[in-house]
């Protein structure tokens, strides 16, 4: 993506496309384990594409709980233990 081709500054509604998890080791050599969220926004991009964002948790730290605060601001609902745990990721 060129740095001109980028979404208006505002708000842009999105869905969300995908929840994913990665583990492995990092170029240093250090464990990682990651929730990893794609939104795709109904704003496009100049070939008519939606604008794609991922959003990486780190789950060995405080990731989830930082997820969790994300979701109910973009929800306006809350995730209790069992909610996340029918994620499917």
């Amino acid at each position: 993506m060129k740095v001109s081709d980028v979404p208006a500054i505002g708000q842009h509604k999105g869905i969300y496309a995908d929840i994913k998890t990665a583990s492995g080791k990092n170029a240093e050599g250090n464990e990682f384990k990651d929730l990893i969220v794609s939104t795709e926004l109904e704003t496009t991009d100049s070939t008519g594409k939606p604008y794609r964002l991922d959003k990486n948790y780190n789950l060995l730290n405080r990731g989830l709980a930082t997820f969790r605060g994300d979701y109910k601001s973009w929800s306006g609902k809350k995730l209790s233990d069992k909610d996340l745990a029918a994620f499917d990721a």
